[in-house]
């Protein structure tokens, strides 16, 4: 399999051609539902729509938008994201934020985290967002007919702990593991997956990165200088991180469609970019490997970009002080 190395002018060019450009605007139309429900805590997802663009006999594709903040911070009501939505919705497409539980934020409230539990506790807090990914997915599913959606066009992501949740949601799908059989349809898959400073974490006896069943079309956001997230891939005993830089290759290898857009400078900042500077080419990406499933491996290179420098992360990223 070929990795075709393209220009960013020459991309951003052929988005604008293929997906429409970025001064397309909706009508946005937001409806709040609680789709879970854990004792007294109630979650909530935000659906947006535009309504004048309502066909019903053409089914419209939906994108889960899960939030940054390193299951400590953050909530679905991302102002950033906003002007994204709206492109989307424009195009057809409902999108739907939802909330998910924040275990980093409960343990260190209870003061329950050290320097021993912390890896095992990051990894419970990407399984309770899995879990809270699946069931606003099945909560979609539920109501395919009622919001006129295509259930095999459903595409998950987000930034930084929401793109690692994306991630891993698809992994447990691929390896039919009891939390996705337990929420999802058999014959389930996400249409595709954008992951922006996200990776794949896996904990364990086996660490490896396998994926008995093919995984959808990735779209991989990261920075080579990410001080949070792995790059390509990293182990201890007991636990493996991989990164887009090594998924991407092995997808590539799988003959599984993929764009790697790697920022040679980026930090974990680019957790927060592509929403912001790089909507044309999610859009591409939604169209040509996700809506005509073309069978395309890009590896996009951008030099220069993001600073190293985490001082604003707070702001762009709602992390906690």
């Amino acid at each position: 399999m070929k990795s075709n190395k393209i220009g960013l002018v020459g991309l951003v060019v052929i988005a604008a051609l293929s997906f429409g450009h970025c001064l397309a605007q909706s009508t946005l139309k937001k409806d709040t539902f609680m789709f879970t429900k854990y004792g007294t805590q109630e979650l909530f997802l935000d659906r947006y729509d535009d309504p004048s663009l309502n066909d019903k006999q053409a089914k419209k594709p939906v994108f889960i938008f899960l939030f940054g903040g390193g299951w400590e911070g953050g909530n679905r009501n991302v102002e950033e994201a906003k002007p994204f939505f709206n492109e989307l919705t424009a195009k057809g497409y409902i999108v739907v934020a939802i909330d998910y539980r924040l275990y980093i934020k409960e343990a260190k409230s209870k003061g329950s985290m050290n320097a021993q539990n912390g890896t095992q506790l990051y990894l419970k807090a990407i399984d309770m967002a899995v879990e809270d990914l699946y069931a606003a997915t099945r909560y979609i599913l539920d109501h395919a007919t009622e919001w006129n959606i295509d259930p095999q066009q459903i595409i998950i992501g987000g930034g930084s702990s929401g793109a690692t949740s994306s991630v891993v949601a698809e992994y447990e799908l691929c390896n039919s593991t009891p939390l996705a059989k337990n929420y999802l349809p058999a014959d389930f898959n996400y249409a595709g997956v954008i992951s922006m400073a996200g990776a794949l974490w896996i904990a364990g006896e086996n660490t490896k990165s396998v994926w008995p069943k093919k995984p959808c079309p990735f779209l991989f956001f990261i920075g080579n200088k990410d001080q949070v997230v792995t790059y390509n891939e990293s182990h201890v005993s007991g636990f493996a991180g991989y990164g887009a830089a090594y998924l991407s290759k092995q997808f590539t290898d799988m003959g599984v469609a993929n764009w790697f857009y790697d920022y040679v400078d980026g930090d974990h900042l680019i957790a927060a970019e592509p929403v912001i500077n790089k909507r044309d080419e999610i859009g591409l990406f939604l169209k040509q490997f996700v809506a005509r499933k073309k069978q395309l491996y890009r590896h996009t290179i951008e030099n220069g970009k993001v600073p190293i420098d985490f001082s604003h992360a707070v702001t762009v990223l709602d992390i906690p002080k």
